[in-house]
């Protein structure tokens, strides 16, 4: 009866959720958040395409994608859903996917050895019921799951991955990484995917079109070539080998167009298709039929001039396809320039944390007995390490002994080192100065000061302001319903030209009715088109987000449209130094109407 009571919910979830409503998340339900890396998104209908599929599953609470980094926050029902299968989920909306770590929780990045599984066999050590058979990757997990201190484990089974999430009150990554060979299982320190590969990632992607810009501009640059040249004198406009309707100015165009549709158009093509295949169009496709239509419109065209034996030139858009991929590929070219330089400003802030660290062994009576360095990655909270002078502080912890001075001005922006003693507590990544001291780690992990600077910065980056949102929505109709007003276009010009309702003065009477209002339906596609050229405007919000950050810190983009109901800026903060003690002096400036 239970079973039944819970599915009737689960089911009714289903039926409420299409109209906003999250009634198991009100009611108490358990959630749990994963993040997911995201390949392959383009523009803002790849957004709203993957939000929308991904909130039809009853197993999703709440979803929350960024397109410029590639990153998707899944709130989920764990009695659902795995983490995994929250993956699968995203990448059956037809976009790569790879589960991605941000997790409040200390997380430890470990590369196995499978080669003593059997999938036939129990692993040493498993807990009763779990492991029997299966694949390596489930008795991977499963046994990795019955290690004391381990509260949840992701494995990456293709790149032999294991993403440890560990309690750091119970047990440091040292005892889980000995707990772990305990069972028979070898295992290394592995750096964490995500950011690192998220920028190069941007810079592969970068080098792509840029590449393609300047293949597109060897067919584009020669169609600008034949718009300005005087075709009469050229001997463009004569007929091509006697054939009357084949000019040599339109096979020149045409062999042009067919060569930027071949090395430069595929891309737009097959995922112009693939958006068609899963339900939502995006711009690929509003493209892909522009510059698809343009080009067979522009063939018809031309044979039927040669058919009829015109006297006249047809009218053609071969100069469309090669002209729409350059722009395009120009605003894509930029908007992963952005997405670069956005990945980057994260990757030089985790650069600060330093990655080796002094760990000291002291005895009974407080002696050094020896000394060992150490990955930061495997520093335990309690750990005893020594800092030398020009050396960054491993981690967020207290002194115990000696004093120095020490350079806060990349975390705090004090431009002055601050001294610091017995007792006085230090933060991870900024430099020691003069003095070697020692420091008790009091924050490791994920709840290092550095660490959850770095979060709040990710999930500034994901979240989405009001306006943004409507963007999002307004995207995932914009496709289709600029292909039924081209459909509509050309239906009611064809009823308008063979009724006799309107007639041009200058008409052309070797082109029928239908040609003519094939014309203005491609026209329309093809200035929607050029809606594609706006990708550049990622680029704009991309700075302005790195802005943000700089001027305000990393609160959210959703605060930003608040402030414009400010009516007093704060300007400066400076210290004046008066009758020997610093007084702090505040600089306001009236906000303009």
């Amino acid at each position: 009866a239970t079973n039944v009571c819970a599915t009737s919910v689960w089911a009714w979830s289903v039926a409420v959720k299409g109209r906003g409503l999250r009634v198991l998340g009100a009611q108490g339900f358990p959630t749990e958040k994963v993040y997911v890396s995201i390949t392959g998104m383009s523009c803002a209908s790849c957004v709203a395409l993957i939000e929308r599929k991904m909130q039809r599953h009853y197993g999703v609470y709440d979803i929350l994608v960024g397109l410029l980094s590639g990153q998707a926050e899944v709130e989920y029902y764990p009695d659902q859903l795995s983490p995994m299968q929250v993956v699968e989920l995203v990448k059956a909306t037809g976009f790569g996917a790879s589960l991605s770590s941000r997790d409040s929780n200390s997380v430890l990045w470990l590369s196995y050895d499978d080669t003593i599984l059997d999938p036939s066999a129990t692993p040493r050590g498993t807990p009763r019921g779990k492991g029997t058979g299966g694949s390596k990757q489930e008795q991977m997990a499963a046994l990795v799951e019955g290690v004391e201190g381990v509260v949840a484990v992701h494995v990456d089974g293709p790149n032999r991955l294991l993403a440890v999430t560990m309690d750091t009150e119970t047990a440091g990554p040292r005892t889980i990484i000995r707990r772990i060979e305990d069972t028979g299982v070898k295992v290394t320190l592995a750096s964490k995917p995500g950011l690192q590969s998220g920028t190069a990632r941007a810079q592969q992607e970068q080098r792509k079109w840029r590449n393609v810009l300047l293949i597109s501009l060897l067919f584009s640059i020669p169609i600008m070539a034949l718009m300005v040249v005087d075709r009469d004198t050229a001997g463009l406009n004569t007929w091509l080998l006697g054939v009357r309707g084949l000019s040599r100015v339109h096979f020149i165009e045409f062999l042009l167009d067919t060569g930027a549709f071949v090395f430069v158009g595929r891309t737009f093509v097959v995922s112009g298709v693939m958006a068609i295949k899963h339900g939502s169009p995006n711009m690929e496709t509003l493209i892909t039929l522009g510059t698809g239509a343009a080009y067979i419109f522009s063939i018809a065209s031309v044979a039927h001039a040669v058919a009829m034996r015109a006297s006249t030139l047809p009218v053609v858009f071969f100069d469309t396809g090669p002209m729409l991929f350059t722009f395009v590929s120009i605003g894509r070219y930029f908007e992963y320039k952005a997405k670069g330089k956005t990945s980057e400003a994260l990757s030089k802030l985790m650069a600060l944390q330093p990655t080796e660290a002094v760990l000291v062994t002291l005895g009974s009576q407080g002696q050094i007995e020896h000394e060992l360095q150490i990955n930061t990655a495997l520093v335990h909270r309690g750990d005893v390490l020594r800092v030398q002078p020009g050396a960054k502080v491993p981690v967020d912890g207290v002194v115990v002994e000696g004093s120095t001075h020490i350079d806060e001005s990349l975390i705090t922006g004090e431009s002055m080192p601050v001294a610091k003693g017995l007792g006085d507590a230090v933060i991870g990544g900024t430099i020691n100065q003069n003095g070697s001291v020692m420091i008790r780690a009091t924050h490791v992990g994920a709840d290092a000061s550095l660490a959850q600077i770095v979060r709040l910065m990710e999930e500034a980056q994901l979240s989405k302001a009001p306006i943004q949102r409507l963007a999002d929505r307004i995207a995932m109709y914009f496709v289709p319903a600029i292909c039924l007003v081209s459909a509509i276009t050309v239906v009611v010009w064809v009823a308008v030209l063979y009724t006799g309702t309107y007639t041009f003065p200058d008409h052309n009477h070797n082109h029928s009715e239908v040609q003519l209002a094939f014309q203005f339906g491609i026209a329309v596609l093809v200035i929607a088109c050029t809606v594609g050229h706006m990708r550049t405007l990622v680029s704009d919000v991309a700075v302005a987000v790195r802005m943000i950050w700089k001027e305000f810190g990393s609160n959210g983009a959703w605060r930003v449209p608040t402030a414009q109901g400010l009516r007093w800026q704060l300007r400066r903060c400076s210290c004046v130094l008066r009758g020997g003690q610093v007084r702090v002096r505040w600089v306001w400036r009236r906000r303009r109407r």
